[in-house]
């Protein structure tokens, strides 16, 4: 069933996709998705993709940033400053990579008046 489904794969992120993560532990959780998507119908493919794309950007990103720390890569990597994208192809799911948008003016000067405080 749906919800089933949906316990499998938090059981499965949850191993994983945590504040504290490794290589080791995002492939194990990849691979445990791919077994279950083995035995799915179409429209619960749909969310065992989207678990996967969450665990191969997480591995995409070597390097620990803000509260996110890779037990394999500790350190921040400029290289990866920006927003990882997941894309759905013919090929499967594509993992890629775009820089971090600059603020625009005017939300940099809201930033810099008192009205935040």
């Amino acid at each position: 069933s749906g919800i089933a489904l949906n316990a499998d794969i938090s059981d499965i992120l949850l191993k994983s996709m945590t504040v504290i993560r490794s290589e080791a532990a995002l492939a194990e959780s990849l691979d445990k998705l791919g077994a279950l998507a083995d035995n799915m119908a179409q429209e619960d493919v749909i969310r065992i993709n989207l678990a996967e794309a969450m665990l191969m950007s997480a591995l995409y990103r070597r390097e620990s940033r803000g509260a996110h720390t890779v037990t394999d890569y500790p350190d921040k990597d400029e290289e990866y400053k920006g927003v990882t994208i997941a894309r759905f192809t013919d090929r499967g799911i594509e993992i890629g990579f775009a820089p971090t948008p600059e603020l625009r003016e005017e939300y940099m000067e809201l930033l810099n008046t008192d009205c935040l405080q």
